[in-house]
């Protein structure tokens, strides 16, 4: 009901939390978020936030927290083509700085490249439609990069998939579930 970022000083419990992202209530301002569902640290330590019914991942300055984010994938409506998103729910940062993205709803891993917001993102795993094959995903719930590659959460198979990056689109190989 919130629909915002907090974060906690991890020394004192006790100790108040702070808004940093998601300042103005329930909404798609450049203040406001709509279900955030997942969030990240990028290279420069500013917050990457997967706002899921926004349908768009935000970058949020860490150094003034509270203040105006920036859409960096998705534009804001449900769907399928490479600058768009449909229910991002988790989001991570490569080696490289780029963005992955989780869509729950396009059963799919994007590739975002942080160097041009708004740009194409390429699927890195997933088909786009729901199954339980090696290479497809179905309602992926969170991502992680790991040794180079990927795990992906893939909720609704009740499996974390290891996804390679040096191939995308291959398929993914079962390492829990």
């Amino acid at each position: 009901d919130n629909h915002r970022i907090q974060l906690c000083p991890a020394a004192s419990h006790a100790s108040p939390c702070t808004t940093v992202a998601g300042t103005d209530g329930r909404g798609s301002g450049l203040t406001q978020l709509k279900t955030p569902t997942g969030v990240t640290v990028d290279n420069n330590g500013n917050y990457l936030v997967a706002d899921s019914d926004n349908h768009r991942i935000q970058l949020c300055p860490a150094a003034s927290p509270g203040s105006d984010c920036t859409t960096v994938a998705g534009t804001g409506s449900a769907a399928s083509a490479p600058t768009q998103l449909n229910g991002p729910k988790g989001v991570a940062v490569t080696t490289a700085g780029d963005y992955l993205v989780v869509e729950q709803y396009n059963h799919r891993l994007q590739l975002c490249p942080a160097a041009s917001p708004g740009s194409l993102c390429t699927a890195v795993a997933g088909t786009g439609s729901s199954g339980s094959g090696h290479a497809q995903l179905n309602r992926p719930a969170d991502v992680a990069v790991t040794a180079g590659d990927y795990l992906v959460a893939d909720a609704d198979n009740h499996r974390i998939q290891l996804c390679p990056a040096a191939s995308p689109g291959s398929p993914c190989t079962t390492v829990a579930g």
